[in-house]
């Protein structure tokens, strides 16, 4: 597991910008979203859900579409950007370039109680540009963001570009902390290198 410092100002920047990568030609850009308030406990932003449904010992914690923004997460710069429609999907988050925060959407803490052992995050996501050298990250912070640990990397070869990968899982330990941000970065090479994300689900295991 690999840390990360977080030392980007522009962490709460929620406007949308302009300047389109390759997986905008298509899609229809929504009005700059108002910035996301913090996550009291118990409650989740903008159009996304706690579930209390189980599948076995997996508890579903939080669902988001991003039928009506960023929801739960947050752009973590100017290379993030929210779409009502895009790729044949209602709701769309892309993530460009690779900037590190610039190029993310990254969640509040989520308020765990200490009460799981184990987090699994289910996601939908569509690579765009992404060839040789490039790839996109799943990270998590156990300390608010001020560190971000990485969880996986899908390379360049693990990527089928120009389709929809779905039901994409990624599980690991969470020690029991009091609450878990989660971060997707992409790691391209230039901002023609896309990853489109269309929902994500966040179960825990107690």
């Amino acid at each position: 597991t690999t840390t990360t410092n977080n030392n980007n100002d522009n962490n709460n920047d929620n406007n949308n910008n302009n300047n389109n990568g390759s997986g905008s030609e298509n899609g229809k850009p929504d009005k700059p979203n108002k910035p996301n308030k913090p996550m009291a406990e118990g409650f989740v932003n903008n159009g996304s859900n706690i579930n209390s449904s189980s599948n076995g010992n997996w508890n579903t914690l939080y669902t988001e579409n991003f039928l009506n923004g960023f929801g739960i997460f947050r752009k973590g710069g100017s290379d993030a950007k929210h779409y009502i429609f895009l790729k044949k999907r209602d709701g769309v988050a892309r993530i460009q370039g690779g900037n590190g925060m610039q190029s993310s959407i990254y969640s509040d803490a989520f308020d765990m109680g200490k009460s799981y052992s184990k987090l699994r995050v289910v996601f939908s996501f569509y690579g765009l540009g992404m060839e040789d050298n490039d790839s996109f990250c799943l990270d998590s912070s156990t300390d608010g963001g001020n560190t971000w640990s990485e969880e996986q990397c899908w390379e360049s070869n693990d990527i089928r570009n120009k389709v929809w990968n779905d039901d994409e899982a990624v599980e690991f330990g969470v020690s029991n902390a009091s609450s878990v941000s989660i971060r997707f970065r992409c790691n391209g090479s230039d901002r023609k290198d896309d990853v489109l994300i269309s929902y994500v689900e966040i179960q825990g295991l107690p």
